[in-house]
């Protein structure tokens, strides 16, 4: 029971990580072009904030896609 938790634990982390260094490295060069065309730089908590949020989001929509799939 205890290597099924650390191991739903460890997928769950490595989706979370690959989903944050994606969505990282789009919204800073979205953001870099918005600071370029309209000279508006968002700060870094706003930036960090925005990346943790919806990489969370998005992980846990997709684990929990995963969990109510009817193919198991």
């Amino acid at each position: 029971m205890l290597e099924q938790i650390k191991l739903t634990l460890l997928t769950w982390g490595i989706i979370f990580m690959m989903i944050l260094m994606f969505i990282t490295f789009s919204l800073w060069c979205f953001v870099s072009i918005w600071w370029l065309i309209t000279n508006n730089m968002i700060d870094r908590n706003m930036f960090i904030l925005l990346t943790t949020s919806s990489s969370f989001i998005l992980s846990l929509l997709l684990v929990l896609a995963g969990a109510l799939s009817k193919e198991k």
